[in-house]
């Protein structure tokens, strides 16, 4: 058997064990690409600096970004209104559409929803008024002659009392 001479490179035990070993960790990039844990950092830092970026835009705007919970309360609100549109939708009796169970569930959420009630009659319209009279107990479309004219109260109210902007 011959002798492996220890200063010949083209031996290939030899090279490799003469290389210093590297952690994976300590290397930024393995042929000119980014290492997983690299990109997964970078990953990191463009979300957080969304995260901030789209906190500052709410600030300056006015809004606030809503919490988990309101965010819940509002996927379930969508919930029944949609629910309760689909069922009342060809019902021409204004007091079928409110003793529907869908709409009861909405009144029952109390207070918390009026932001929703308000925002969803600015955009689409519908029958919210007894509900919003139900859950605030006050009528401020009372003296209203038509329905435009209730709209008008009720989003008017809904801006007083801070529920909309």
């Amino acid at each position: 058997m011959p002798l492996i001479d220890r200063t010949d490179w083209t031996q290939p035990s030899y090279r490799w064990q003469s290389r210093p070993r590297r952690k994976r960790l300590d290397i930024g990039y393995i042929w000119g690409l980014p290492h997983r844990q690299s990109w997964l950092k970078h990953d990191q830092d463009i979300g957080l600096r969304y995260e901030r970026a789209r906190h500052s835009v709410d600030v300056l705007c006015g809004r606030e970004r809503p919490s988990s919970e309101e965010q819940g309360i509002y996927a379930e609100f969508r919930k029944y209104v949609d629910a309760w549109r689909q069922e009342t939708n060809i019902l021409s009796s204004i007091q079928a559409k409110v003793f529907n169970h869908n709409y009861q569930r909405i009144v029952g959420m109390g207070p918390v929803v009026l932001p929703f009630i308000l925002e969803d009659l600015r955009d689409h319209g519908g029958y919210w008024y007894w509900a919003l009279e139900c859950i605030t107990r006050e009528n401020p479309a009372e003296g209203a002659p038509d329905l435009p004219a209730a709209k008008a109260a009720w989003l008017e109210f809904g801006r007083v009392h801070g529920y909309i902007r």
